[in-house]
């Protein structure tokens, strides 16, 4: 589906973002069994990604929620491919 920039993530932390992406076509922003996945943009950085969730949110739309940790020793940008 794409990319989108989360922030920066410093070593040892963790974060549960939860992204919504709706278009013309699909307003709900449900795209089913969505799996995301966390991209590092420093070379030595180690992410894991856990607990997958769907919420309906209050508005009608679907959030994909996942929770990133970095494992590595140093701190990094990081993006979510969805």
């Amino acid at each position: 589906m794409g990319r989108f920039f989360i922030g920066t993530f410093g070593a040892g932390t963790s974060f549960r973002p939860t992204l919504i992406v709706t278009n013309p076509f699909n307003p709900s922003g449900d795209w089913g069994a969505a799996y995301q996945l966390a991209h590092p943009r420093n070379p030595i950085a180690a992410l894991t990604c856990d607990f997958h969730g769907k919420v309906l949110t209050t508005s009608g739309r679907f959030g994909y929620a996942v929770t990133i940790a970095n494992t590595g020793p140093a701190a990094t940008l990081v993006d979510l491919d969805f």
